[in-house]
């Protein structure tokens, strides 16, 4: 998808791992939007959530009614990154999943973006889409992906609870999970050339993403697919776990 030079594709990064640049989270969601930027006319903008003062959703359901559309709280920086979330093209969601779901400081954030969804009704999820609610102001070819990495042999069962959470927010079908089982190991105590390749992967995979708006099953099962068996990756966390336990570094 060639876009016309004077007008950019606008992506949005938003990280939520608290290791902020560090992140092999969001090192790899670097090769995913690097492959975006090789299709197309792109101007992108990375976002530390830790970084943020976000304060916590207090529950009033205002911006469901008395001020619909928005919420109460204007003194911390929700407003500007609702903004920037509403204006941009690609939002890329990047963080960890540590105890089987999104972390802290991302479900906080997640919280604030209640005004952005229609007022509940009472209307019960349709059972193909899996929406409890429709964005208020949707835009027209904007495209949501999540990219989520974590320490688990097999990702399929562990992520589960998240793409839950998500399905009821957006639609089954209204947004992109790459789930990255094994990133730390990959990362670390992988060879040079599997990593390489796995970035690589992810490049093609965000090349896909901005032709078509979405992943096919094949390549969505490639690049989250666990780089380690089973055995070898016991082995490797056994052996990390011994070290941290020694006294070893903690990365």
């Amino acid at each position: 998808m060639q876009m016309p030079e004077n007008n950019p594709r606008k992506i949005l990064v938003i990280n939520g791992s608290p290791k902020r640049e560090s992140s092999f989270t969001l090192n790899v969601t670097k090769a995913f939007v690097g492959g975006m930027e090789l299709e197309g006319q792109c101007v992108t903008e990375y976002i530390n959530i830790p970084d943020l003062d976000i304060r916590p959703c207090r529950g009033c359901l205002s911006c469901w009614a008395r001020t619909a559309g928005e919420c109460v709280i204007k003194d911390d920086q929700m407003p500007m990154l609702k903004e920037k979330i509403e204006n941009a093209d690609f939002v890329i969601e990047s963080y960890p999943l540590y105890f089987f779901g999104m972390p802290g400081i991302v479900k906080i954030f997640t919280d604030r973006l209640l005004g952005m969804l229609a007022t509940y009704n009472g209307k019960m999820a349709d059972a193909d889409d899996g929406a409890a609610h429709r964005l208020r102001n949707p835009k027209e070819g904007q495209r949501l992906a999540v990219i989520s990495s974590c320490g688990f042999s097999e990702g399929s069962d562990v992520f589960e609870p998240l793409k839950a959470q998500y399905d009821l927010i957006l639609g089954k079908n209204n947004y992109t999970m790459i789930c990255c089982p094994q990133l730390k190991a990959l990362i670390e105590a992988g060879s040079e050339q599997r990593v390489a390749a796995y970035m690589k992967k992810m490049e093609n995979a965000g090349r896909m993403f901005m032709r078509q708006g979405f992943l096919d099953s094949e390549t969505a099962a490639e690049v989250s697919k666990p780089p380690f068996l089973p055995k070898a990756y016991r082995a490797l966390v056994e052996k990390f776990w011994q070290d941290q336990e020694t006294g070893g570094k903690n990365n």
